[in-house]
């Protein structure tokens, strides 16, 4: 449910209007104090931002060379973000932005220093220190100011379905497009009314997106991060159990529907991918793996910045240093071999992965 506390009232009754029937009844405390919150926190600070902000939102330019982090949950896209994100080079939406999309520019100050005394929290899927102002994922706030993400099928999973059109927006009207878009287009004017560098963003979602988002950003620069397929599964599914079945305001899938959604988003999404980054000017685009930003991220970063031409790497360097040494003690999940029936399913259904990147299948059960 936390990714709804940035919905406004509006936007919050429409899903509980699509989705009342799907809510149980030990569920409807938790929906009464989401309709509070969504207007004592969301829809008047919203007023009271746009009173002092409104004109230079309105006025903002938005950087034409943003840059994306692709690839699937759980391969690395959150760590090359952060690293990314530690120098003077980008403006990027925080955590505390991402859940806050309507009033960031007015509450983010307001409580900085409420923020700071936070501290840090770890993510449940991988224990990970994370804090309100580290780089976040810009679907989160898309998700409550469009209402056409898949992250909502995260809070009402019944209705999967619905929400995984938008993963590629294919099978979407162009009316809903375009509201996307202006949602998107008004978030970025916000984060570079704050900061005009270019806004480097993440969120796994665009890995399938790459043609709409050329649409708004023809200038864009895009990364993209891969794994091996086997890693990318098994470490999804711990996403799913520790950090998406929380998040549940209605009925769950099974586990069977669960990892049958794993396989079909990761083959939707990089059957889009693998058309539309074929389509990239080389200086516009680079794949890199997560091995290599695992054993080499000096190395790395330094080639990413050399490709694109991002300025002034000996100012970020001792920066990135220092964040390497201080992460430098963290243990990465280990995992079981694939077990089947679903070993079978992903060496059929995402070979074209394991072909791309040379990853060697594993055919024993």
């Amino acid at each position: 449910m936390q990714i709804l506390v940035g919905t406004k009232l509006k936007n919050w009754l429409k899903l509980t209007g699509r989705h009342f029937r799907e809510i149980p009844a030990d569920k409807l405390a938790m929906a009464l104090k989401l309709t509070i919150t969504t207007y004592f926190r969301n829809d008047r600070y919203e007023a009271k931002e746009l009173q002092a902000y409104g004109d230079k939102i309105r006025n903002a330019v938005i950087h034409p060379q943003p840059v994306f982090v692709l690839g699937h949950w759980r391969s690395g896209t959150s760590h090359l973000h952060q690293l990314l994100s530690l120098g003077k080079q980008f403006t990027f939406p925080t955590v505390f932005d991402i859940y806050s999309p309507h009033s960031f520019l007015y509450t983010a100050p307001m409580l900085e220093e409420k923020m700071a005394k936070a501290g840090e929290q770890k993510r449940p899927m991988d224990q990970m220190k994370i804090k309100f102002n580290d780089p976040g994922e810009d679907e989160f706030a898309l998700a409550v100011m469009s209402l056409m993400s898949p992250v909502l099928a995260w809070v009402f999973p019944k209705s999967t379905a619905f929400y995984d059109r938008y993963l590629t927006f294919e099978e979407v009207d162009q009316k809903e497009i375009d509201y996307w878009k202006e949602q998107f287009l008004y978030f970025m004017k916000k984060l570079n009314t704050r900061n005009p560098k270019p806004v480097i963003l993440k969120s796994p979602q665009h890995t399938a997106r790459i043609k709409l988002l050329r649409e708004m950003f023809p200038r864009a620069r895009f990364i993209h991060v891969h794994r091996n397929p086997y890693d990318v599964y098994n470490s999804t599914v711990k996403l799913y159990e520790k950090t998406v079945r929380p998040m549940q305001m209605t009925d769950s899938i099974d586990a069977n529907q669960m990892r049958e959604g794993i396989i079909g988003r990761y083959r939707n999404m990089y059957r889009n991918f693998f058309t539309e980054s074929a389509l990239l000017p080389a200086d516009q685009f680079l794949d890199v793996s997560y091995e290599e930003l695992d054993r080499q991220p000096l190395q790395l970063i330094e080639r990413i910045f050399r490709h694109f031409g991002f300025e002034d790497y000996a100012s970020y360097k001792p920066l990135l240093e220092a964040h390497l040494e201080s992460i430098g003690s963290y243990k990465k999940n280990k995992y079981s071999p694939v077990a089947e029936p679903w070993l079978s399913r992903i060496n059929r259904e995402w070979a074209f992965a394991f072909d791309k990147w040379n990853y060697p299948l594993n055919r024993e059960n």
